[in-house]
């Protein structure tokens, strides 16, 4: 029996301004070997498949909630 996946750092949560950066960081542990993916507003982001996630400069369109899942095969 494998050990469930675990997410060991959460993302925190904040409020920026338009043109700030977006840093997000998150950490799971898991067998076997975890895929990553990161959710605004409930939807896929596509390409963003790592432990974090970044927006150089964010705009009025990258509002919403973000949400980090790993999941095992």
């Amino acid at each position: 029996v494998n050990p469930a996946t675990v997410i060991s750092i959460q993302p925190t949560g904040s409020s920026l301004c338009i043109g700030a950066a977006l840093n997000l960081t998150a950490a799971a542990t898991g067998v076997p070997t975890l895929s990553y993916q990161w959710f605004r507003n409930g939807t896929p982001i596509t390409g963003a498949t790592n432990t974090s996630y970044s927006v150089a400069s964010v705009s009025a369109a990258d509002a919403g909630t973000y949400r980090f899942e790993a999941t095992s095969s």
